[in-house]
C-alpha cells in the first residue's frame, strides 16, 4: 500500500518530467495571477493548457496607472 507521502513525490515527479517535456502548444488568456484567494499580485499570467506551467506573465496595466 502506499502512502500520501509517496504518492504525492510520485505526482510531482511525474508533474516535473510533463513540464520538461511539453511545448506548451495551448496556453490560456491572460488572467489575474493571485497569491491567495482574492489576493491580487499585480500581475497577469498566462498558463499551459496541456502542463499547467506559468509561461508568459506580465504586469497589470491597473498596477502601472498606480504608480
Amino acid at each position: 500500500m502506499s502512502t500520501y507521502k509517496e504518492l504525492r513525490e510520485e505526482f510531482n515527479e511525474k508533474v516535473k518530467k510533463l513540464r520538461e517535456s511539453c511545448k506548451h502548444p495551448i496556453t490560456t488568456g491572460w488572467m489575474d495571477y493571485c497569491w491567495a484567494p482574492a489576493h491580487y499580485s499585480g500581475v497577469e499570467i498566462k498558463v499551459c493548457s496541456i502542463c499547467g506551467a506559468i509561461v508568459e506573465e506580465r504586469e497589470t496595466s491597473k498596477n502601472k496607472e498606480e504608480d
